[in-house]
């Protein structure tokens, strides 16, 4: 996002929407999987949140950075030391920034083709575990299966298939929250042919 600027060795943070203007101190504790905002008493926005977790993944996760870095995708963005389920009061469970991104804040004009091939995955197996827990009723077996498609290079589609499998508890959690039942899911990778590769999602109820 253009209203963010974030300088990682520096660990400056600057926020400017043209209707708020803050800047803070950023660090980015990668061994403990925090991104630490201090020097600030704000308490974040969810569309300040979203803009400034767009722009880490934007810079710093999905460009230059990536291969050097990748454990920045999985670390939790903190405000005053403090997580996102702590600052709202809430005892839901806080996800890293891809699942942050993904799971719970709203698209943003900058996602990246990863976050919104990731968003798409999320709405479909939303689904699928709603017609799940239908079909339940009947059968409480009942395993149900989505094959998702993806896209571009082996190097890319290896990546995506590792975010995926590194943030499924999280996406257990959000999906399990949104229909009030618990659930399981299985990730069955496919082959890579002609620069698509299936993936096989089997999602059933917690035990």
């Amino acid at each position: 996002m253009n209203c963010v600027k974030i300088d990682k060795s520096s660990g400056i943070l600057q926020y400017d929407d043209s209707k708020v203007k803050w800047d803070a101190d950023i660090i980015f504790d990668v061994s403990n999987k925090e991104i630490i905002i201090y020097r600030t008493t704000r308490k974040l926005t969810n569309q300040e949140r979203n803009n400034i977790i767009t722009k880490i993944l934007n810079l710093y996760a999905f460009g230059n950075y990536f291969v050097n870095e990748p454990g920045i995708l999985y670390c939790k963005l903190k405000n005053r030391g403090l997580e996102k389920k702590e600052e709202n009061f809430s005892n839901t469970r806080s996800y890293s920034i891809i699942g942050e991104e993904v799971l719970e804040l709203s698209n943003n004009s900058d996602d990246c083709e990863i976050v919104k091939t990731l968003r798409n995955l999320y709405l479909n197996l939303k689904i699928l575990a709603c017609e799940n827990k239908r079909q339940r009723k009947k059968n409480p077996n009942m395993v149900s299966k989505l094959e998702f498609e993806i896209f571009g290079s082996r190097t890319k589609t290896n990546s995506l298939y590792k975010i995926i499998t590194n943030i499924k508890g999280e996406i257990e959690d959000a999906i399990s929250k949104y229909i009030n039942d618990p659930i399981n899911i299985d990730i069955l990778k496919g082959k890579t042919v002609k620069n698509k590769t299936n993936i096989m999602f089997l999602i059933k109820e917690a035990y």
